[in-house]
């Protein structure tokens, strides 16, 4: 599977040959300059606690999301809300969290990894 730990790891051996040494040195600086609101930002919390790095769908992460604005009159069309939004969100860059969105199953359902990528962060 592509992710992007693997393309900056190719991506920064290039550079670095060619002289570039400070590839994705304020990456760091770039994330904590992220606004995440506090309700998607508790629901990860939340869905790291509960998942950690597992692969979840929909219908898992809903019960988890009580604090978001998730409309929608049925349980599917709530489940259908919230997994627009984790697919908006997992092209978003920076935060503590990086959503991975997995291929599709049979049913068409997204499965979905959460995966922390600043692990000592306060």
């Amino acid at each position: 599977m592509a992710s992007f730990e693997g393309w900056s790891w190719v991506i920064g051996g290039i550079l670095r040959f060619a002289g570039f040494e400070d590839f994705l040195g304020d990456l760091t600086n770039f994330r904590d300059g992220v606004s995440v609101d506090p309700e998607w930002k508790r629901f990860l919390e939340i869905w790291n606690k509960e998942f950690g790095d597992s692969v979840v769908v929909v219908d898992q992460l809903l019960p988890l999301a009580a604090d978001l604005a998730v409309s929608g009159a049925t349980q599917h069309a709530k489940a259908c809300a919230l997994g627009r939004r984790i697919c908006k969100a997992a092209l978003s860059n920076g935060g503590k969290y990086r959503i991975v969105v997995l291929e599709a199953k049979k049913d068409g359902g997204h499965q979905y990894r959460l995966v922390e990528t600043m692990p000592n962060d306060k």
